[in-house]
């Protein structure tokens, strides 16, 4: 749930909603950000398949 449930909501200076609602949720990172944000993911799956896979490699590889 992005935002909590509410009974009445009351937007003031509504015309300006898209362009708040816009900034309140995204982010803007740099090139270097991202990239080593995808990093990251990747590591954490690579991660996570050496988990499952090494037992396995040293039962084979004695």
């Amino acid at each position: 749930m992005i935002l909590p449930k509410y009974d009445v909501v009351v937007f003031d200076e509504a015309h300006n909603i898209e362009s708040v609602a816009r900034s309140y949720f995204s982010l803007e990172v740099s090139r270097y950000s991202f990239v080593r944000m995808l990093n990251q993911l990747q590591n954490q799956e690579k991660n996570k398949k050496e988990k499952y896979y090494l037992p396995w490699k040293l039962y084979c590889n004695p």
